[in-house]
């Protein structure tokens, strides 16, 4: 798709197979069109990634609010089951980060502040995003590379208040590189990685439970899931899917059951189809939780690995040791 936008200025409200060139809402138009103070204090950005292989597993972020900047990374050894380092900084608006309005070729998103920088980025014409990192205890030199990746998953949805939010998951990227963690240099080639891309005019309050994963199944398929409750999730359409090699599966609503207080207990993620069924196994968790006067937040974003198993019209598909997160969030922003 080359915009989530028509040429009359109407979003192409939906899901859709495959990737954005860009996400356009500067040209919405007639009911869909806001104006310049409410663009500016509901228009919300953010790039996650994700890599990992058998061995270790890095998640990082960042985020343009408007009015603050904001990028965390945290890394787990999946063999120890240990949390290895945690970072997060916040920045200032339109000075320390950048998220921009392309997520594949042409992507540039970068932060840097407080001793944390992170930049994404995909050359036009490249099939590889490259991801660095630095921050104390890590570093971060990786590409994933999109070539042969399973087809994008992009949803166009109204939210309340908004008016509309442009989200794009992709899952199932191979990775190569490294990443040196508290001195010690782990290779990431043969593993995966995904990406998160979210671009919207967002609701004041703005609330979700959302698991994200990618890697092997048993037999070497490459497996993916993204799945979301409370966001993304009201209409006839939603985000939720599960990736089999390179085809994306639409499954039913997601349902998350877990104690909000202790976050690091097991997590049970169903969907109202019977598609899905998976026990989540937590190792560490990213957690924030601020008061900035104009915004407040609670999140707690949790890496480890899913078990059970995802049906499809072709039979069913055991998990084991599949990494990932799932996240809790609950913002007013």
């Amino acid at each position: 798709m080359r915009s989530a936008v028509d040429t009359n200025g109407a979003p192409l409200i939906g899901a859709h197979q495959g990737t954005l060139d860009s996400v356009g809402l500067e040209h919405l138009a007639g009911k869909w069109r806001r104006s310049a103070l409410h663009r500016f204090l509901h228009h919300k950005s953010w790039r996650w990634c994700m890599v990992a292989n058998a061995q270790v597993m890095v998640a990082l972020a960042l985020l343009d609010a408007g009015y603050a900047t904001n990028a965390f990374l945290f890394a787990v050894d999946l063999a120890t089951r240990s949390l290895l380092v945690d970072r997060t900084a916040l920045g200032l608006p339109r000075m320390s980060g950048r998220v921009g309005d392309r997520p594949n070729e042409g992507s540039d998103a970068r932060f840097s502040a407080q001793g944390l920088r992170i930049a994404i980025t995909r050359a036009n014409g490249s099939g590889a995003y490259r991801i660095s990192a630095q921050a104390e205890g890590l570093v971060l030199d990786a590409e994933l590379d999109a070539t042969n990746a399973p087809s994008g998953l992009v949803l166009i949805a109204p939210v309340p208040d908004g008016p509309l939010n442009v989200t794009q998951k992709t899952s199932g990227l191979s990775a190569r590189g490294t990443v040196r963690i508290n001195g010690v240099v782990h290779s990431l080639d043969g593993g995966y990685g995904g990406f998160d891309y979210t671009n919207g005019l967002l609701a004041r309050h703005t609330a979700w439970r959302w698991a994200f994963a990618t890697g092997r199944d048993a037999d070497g398929r490459c497996v993916g899931l993204n799945l979301v409750e409370g966001f993304n999730d009201a209409g006839t359409a939603s985000e939720n899917v599960v990736w089999i090699d390179r085809t994306g599966l639409p499954v039913g609503r997601a349902r998350f059951a877990f104690d909000a207080h202790a976050p690091l207990e097991r997590w049970v993620i169903t969907t109202d189809d019977h598609a899905v069924d998976l026990s989540f196994a937590p190792i560490g968790a990213h957690r924030e939780d601020r008061n900035l006067v104009v915004a407040r937040s609670h999140f707690v974003q949790v890496a480890g690995t899913f078990a059970g198993t995802v049906r499809t019209p072709s039979g069913v598909i055991a998990i084991s040791a599949l990494p990932g997160v799932t996240e809790d969030q609950d913002v007013l922003w």
